[in-house]
């Protein structure tokens, strides 16, 4: 039969329990300890990258919502764009439209003027022939009678207006100054003799003075006399009286030409 030393078991006891102790703080410990320190690297290295992890989802998060902030203001900006683009587009337009209307405006005045202006041209080289065709059928038509009474009343015109207009007579004698005047008749044909004594003789009379005569004959006048003397002229032919009818019918044309 086995028979056991409790000394030696004791001392067993104790060898295993110091093994065991030297085992545990020499192998066991460190490696525990090896152990720990890595679960906590690990611990704190999944931390790190639950917070990276969190970081990144708040950055995509901030991205996203970035992104979302720049497309409205990109989505802005285009409206605004558009707007302004149909705002100058509209204003162009009305700019266009503006030059168009006054343009045409103004061709319409041009044409107008044009048309006045070449109407105008018209009317004149229309009263000249008709003063001509007129002057030269009265000259054909009309007696030497009339022609004859045209230079009375001429002559008749130098005496009333010796009576009645002496200021202005005074005036032409004193124009004249101290020269010997030469007073130019022209008539439609050669006056005679007596008409050429008479108008001298109240020429004369009107300048108070001896005076020089000159005749001479303008078809042009188509009847009647014109006299020059100093600055004053005195026209009492029928080219006159057709220039006062041209006037007067010129003047109407125009009033009713600007009026139209």
């Amino acid at each position: 039969m086995l028979e056991l030393d409790p000394i030696t078991i004791l001392l067993e006891i104790l060898n295993f329990l110091a093994l065991s102790l030297g085992l545990y703080y020499f192998l066991f410990r460190p490696i525990i300890q090896r152990v720990e320190t890595r679960a906590a690297e690990k611990a704190k290295l999944e931390e790190e990258i639950r917070q990276n992890l969190l970081e990144a989802q708040q950055f995509k998060q901030e991205q996203e919502t970035r992104l979302m902030q720049a497309n409205d203001a990109i989505s802005q900006l285009m409206d605004e764009a558009r707007d302004q683009i149909e705002r100058e587009r509209s204003q162009m337009l009305a700019a266009m439209r503006a030059e168009s209307e006054q343009a045409l405006k103004d061709a319409r005045v041009d044409v107008q003027r044009f048309q006045k202006k070449e109407l105008e041209e018209f009317n004149e080289l229309l009263l000249d022939t008709l003063m001509t065709l007129c002057g030269e059928l009265i000259e054909k038509v009309s007696p030497p009678a009339l022609h004859d009474s045209l230079v009375q009343e001429a002559n008749d015109f130098v005496w009333k207006m010796g009576r009645e207009q002496a200021g202005e007579v005074e005036n032409l004698r004193r124009s004249l100054g101290d020269r010997t005047p030469t007073i130019r008749f022209t008539s439609t044909r050669a006056l005679n003799l007596d008409q050429q004594r008479m108008l001298a003789r109240s020429f004369s009379a009107l300048t108070d003075r001896s005076v020089n005569f000159e005749f001479e004959t303008n078809p042009a006048l188509y009847g009647g006399v014109q006299v020059r003397v100093g600055d004053i002229l005195i026209d009492n032919s029928i080219a006159a009286q057709l220039k006062n009818i041209r006037s007067e019918v010129k003047k109407e044309l125009h009033t009713r030409i600007a009026n139209a």
